[in-house]
């Protein structure tokens, strides 16, 4: 048992702090400047604090928690406060109801008579002491506790007002975090020591391990001594995790002292060892979720603060979540491989390795920002003198140059100070003024040596000027014509142009006067007005002329369309003088063919008299003669309509025609007569030609004429056989072929020539119209006829004619 008194009073720098710890004096100096504490203030009384800890002065996280809540309690508008010290040491001694009762004795006997302001507890131990034979110590006297572990004391049973910080041992969180660290263990190893310490911590960890690892084995080591737990930390392997709970030294040592047993686990276990308690770090551990004894401290010297405010302890809440966080050593990280990647989230590593960079961080980042500020200032200067090196090379070079374009310019350039006078004049613009550029400068543009003139000759007033306009207007005037009489006496015509230049704030500074020799335009002008009044007058007259031409074009016109109506109405009388001279040609067959059916209708009536005549005749029997009889009569009728429509001279009608059906009656027309010459006339009709659009007396016509021109040819062979085929075909897009050969001597190539030219024929007797007319039917029915084949053996006419639906289109 350690007691100790502690005066504290608010200190200022240069205060000394005395404290009595059992049989020891302590003295702590807070400050250099001073020797000499000033007395407390008359309205700040001062405060009495019992502090009573569970552990030793010599327990690292008992010193830790101490230190963090005197740090919080160092507030100024606490005033001085007087620390009461009390020590249980019942991390080493066992807490027996004898040890117990003789503390209790001992401490009312001290602070019975004292008026105590508050307790502070750390640990558990010290508030399961006032929950239990310590309940009347200093009774109605406020509580604040610091690393109370949850659930180990019934805080209900506790009379007096308390408030507190709990202390959760996060076992689970850094089993969780080992095993994520190294995936690939193969156990998990448990040690902790049997100090009252370390069997409760050990009870809570039989519930948190298991739930944070179920799938790695387990070895618990609990009821060995530290000696033997050394000796047995030599068989651990490196693919193990052990974890410690708790691990006291049995000769008192610190965990830090490196010959304390911690230290020695360390150095001798080749498995890394990962805690729950922050005063392990330094030791040789790997970390872990870490409660931590300053965390804790000051959070319960925060609370303690509040209560010597004058706060009620019972109204402030418990914290119960206590402030830990993950923490490693960055050595023992290094011995075992463990990559700060891996760690979790809001991890702390402790203990790097100091360097230069490190130690004095704060003074070289603000020397190398102030360096680096510097030489990017001396690169933008340097950059901004590059440029405006370049910019001024550069407007040399453009000043240059726009005085060569100025000086050469092919236009007069004058240019006029804002009080008129001329400050610059090029060499066009002098020679155009008819002065040197030298004897310019420096004039008015009001000088009476130059005197302008308007296009009508009149003098022109120095305030019409374009200057003057400039300067008194601020606008400008484009291409105004002036007559400028020069002091040499010639005169020469200008198209001037005045542009006021300002500044940026609006104000004139400078009048631009650009000049054009307009002097050739001029002239040129004056003769292009007399040429366009001689044109306008030759205009008139040739307009004159070409009215006369267009009325005597428009009675040739009339003449010719006269002459066209009149040779239609010629090659219509001509084609039906060869109709009728076809007929003629025709005569002994057409006879033959309807002697046929008048033949069989004398037939037919003779054999119905006779059996009229007899008794025996009925009905029925005649029934078919007479039906042969009008069949007849119908075929001799239909011959003579055709023969009829054929000669006769009617005006032409187009209508829908089937090209087969016409070339059937051709031929059949000309069958007679192809019989009598030993001619065989064949027909090749395609299937499905389309119909035409054509008169069909006149197409008939030239398919006779066509047929009778192949007969007559194959007429001169002298061996047989003689054949004339009609074929009919259509192609695509819907034109019809119909085509007439024969196997005939040919035509000469002379003759071919001119094979379709009026008044030319080859036969004896011919006239030479009949191809001529036949090809201009053909063409006023949109088709064409030609002769695409002569040979001897061989001769082809072809008529192409578009469908009666393509031509509808």
């Amino acid at each position: 048992m350690m007691t100790g008194r502690y005066t504290h009073r608010q200190p200022r720098p240069g205060v000394l702090i005395a404290c009595n710890v059992g049989m020891h004096m302590i003295i702590v100096l807070t400050g250099l400047n001073n020797a000499l504490a000033e007395p407390p203030s008359p309205r700040q009384p001062t405060r009495n604090v019992l502090l009573i800890h569970s552990g030793h002065p010599d327990s690292e996280y008992t010193r830790l928690q101490d230190v963090a809540i005197r740090s919080a309690l160092s507030e100024p508008d606490l005033g001085p406060i007087v620390y009461h010290v009390e020590y249980l040491d019942l991390a080493r001694r066992e807490a027996t109801p004898e040890y117990l009762d003789r503390l209790l004795s001992l401490f009312e006997l001290k602070y019975a008579p004292a008026q105590i302001d508050l307790i502070i507890t750390t640990d558990t131990r010290a508030v399961s002491f006032l929950a239990g034979p310590g309940r009347t110590l200093l009774p109605g006297t406020p509580l604040v506790f610091s690393g109370l572990i949850a659930n180990q004391v019934d805080l209900r049973i506790i009379e007096r007002p308390m408030t507190g910080v709990m202390e959760n041992l996060d076992i689970g969180d850094t089993v969780r975090a080992a095993t994520k660290i190294l995936p690939n263990s193969s156990r998990l190893v448990v040690i902790s020591d049997q100090s009252g310490s370390g069997v409760s911590i050990r009870a809570l960890a039989k519930e948190a391990v298991p739930r944070a690892a179920p799938n790695i084995p387990t070895l618990w080591i609990d009821d060995l001594t530290v000696t033997e737990i050394l000796d047995r930390a030599a068989s651990f392997t490196s693919d193990e995790i052990v974890l410690l709970l708790e691990l006291h030294d049995p000769e008192g040592r610190t965990y830090q002292h490196p010959d304390s047993a911690l230290s020695r686990l360390c150095r001798i276990s080749r498995a890394p060892i990962f805690a729950c308690y922050d005063v392990f770090l330094g030791t040789g551990i790997v970390g872990g979720k870490l409660t931590s004894g300053s965390e804790q401290g000051r959070a319960a010297g925060k609370l303690a603060a509040r209560v010597l405010r004058g706060e009620k302890a019972g109204a402030i809440p418990i914290v119960r979540e206590s402030p830990n966080r993950y923490l490693f050593d960055y050595a023992a990280m290094q011995r075992w491989s463990i990559l700060e990647d891996g760690l979790p989230n809001g991890s702390h590593v402790r203990f790097r390795p100091k360097n230069f960079f490190r130690t004095y961080r704060k003074y070289i980042l603000p020397a190398l920002a102030a360096i680096a500020l510097q030489t990017a200032i001396i690169v933008a200067l340097l950059v901004s003198r590059r440029r405006i090196l370049a910019a001024e090379r550069a407007l040399r070079e453009e000043r240059d140059l726009l005085n060569s374009i100025m000086e050469f310019a092919p236009a007069g350039i004058m240019l006029f100070s804002d009080s008129g006078r001329l400050t610059y004049v090029n060499r066009c613009a002098a020679d155009l003024v008819g002065e040197t550029p030298s004897s310019l400068l420096g004039r008015r543009f009001d000088d009476p040596a130059w005197q302008l003139r308007n296009p009508d000759g009149r003098l022109r007033d120095p305030g019409e000027y374009l200057v003057s306009i400039a300067i008194c207007t601020g606008a400008s005037v484009l291409n105004r014509e002036s007559e400028l009489h020069r002091s040499d006496g010639t005169c020469r015509f200008l198209s001037v142009s005045g542009i006021p230049i300002k500044n940026d704030s609006g104000k004139l500074r400078y009048v631009l006067l650009m000049m054009d020799d307009a002097t050739e335009r001029h002239v040129a002008q004056q003769a292009l007005v007399r040429s366009n009044e001689e044109l306008e007058e030759r205009v008139r007259e040739r307009t004159s002329e070409l009215m006369e031409s267009n009325r005597a074009l428009r009675v040739a016109i009339r003449e010719r369309d006269n002459v066209a109506l009149e040779s239609r109405r010629r090659q219509d009388q001509l084609a039906h003088v060869q109709r009728v001279a076809t007929m003629g040609e025709m005569a002994t067959g057409l006879a033959h063919e309807i002697n046929q059916p008048l033949a069989a209708i004398t037939t037919y009536t003779q054999g119905c008299l006779r059996r009229l005549e007899t008794s025996d005749a009925d009905s029925a029997g005649l029934l078919g003669p007479l039906r042969e009889i009008a069949g007849q009569a119908q075929r001799a009728a239909e011959i003579v309509r055709r023969l009829r429509a054929f000669v006769r001279k009617d005006r032409p009608a187009l209508t829908s025609i089937n090209v087969n059906q016409l070339a059937l009656e051709a031929t059949r027309m000309l069958s007679a007569d192809a019989a009598t010459h030993g001619i065989q006339v064949g027909l090749e009709l395609a299937d499905g030609v389309p119909t035409i659009n054509a008169d069909p007396i006149q197409f008939e016509q030239v398919l006779l004429n066509l047929i009778r021109n192949a007969m007559e040819a194959v007429s001169l062979r002298a061996d047989e056989p003689k054949r004339v085929s009609v074929q009919t075909r259509w192609e695509r897009p819907d034109r019809v072929h119909v085509e007439v050969r024969d196997n005939g001597p040919g035509i000469s190539p002379e003759a071919l020539n001119r094979l379709f030219e009026p008044f030319h024929t080859t036969k004896p007797d011919g006239l030479g119209m009949g191809l001529p007319i036949s090809r201009s039917i053909i063409g006023s029915f949109g088709g064409r006829l030609d002769c695409i084949e002569s040979a001897p053996g061989r001769t082809v006419f072809r008529i192409v004619v578009d469908a009666a639906a393509l031509r509808e289109q």
